[in-house]
């Protein structure tokens, strides 16, 4: 049996616009760029948003973005 244990959390404003750059096409490197951190903060952010909403991929994140009215696909 799975547990969902994280499904329900909602994303931290910081992952939020991480999430919203990368689904605008930006690569972790650029994204890194424009908000002063470091590449690896930029994937841990992306990696927390792929468990949180289940998704895995950056093309899924952006779905789950668009379903929610976060980006325009």
């Amino acid at each position: 049996m799975a547990v969902r244990l994280q499904a329900s959390l909602p994303l931290s404003d910081r992952e939020s616009e991480v999430a919203r750059l990368a689904a605008g096409g930006l690569t972790n490197r650029q994204i890194a760029s424009s908000l002063c951190l470091s590449v690896r903060t930029v994937e841990c952010h992306l990696w927390a948003c792929y468990r949180k909403t289940e998704t895995g991929t950056r093309t899924r994140l952006t779905l789950w973005l668009a379903r929610r009215g976060q980006v325009a696909i």
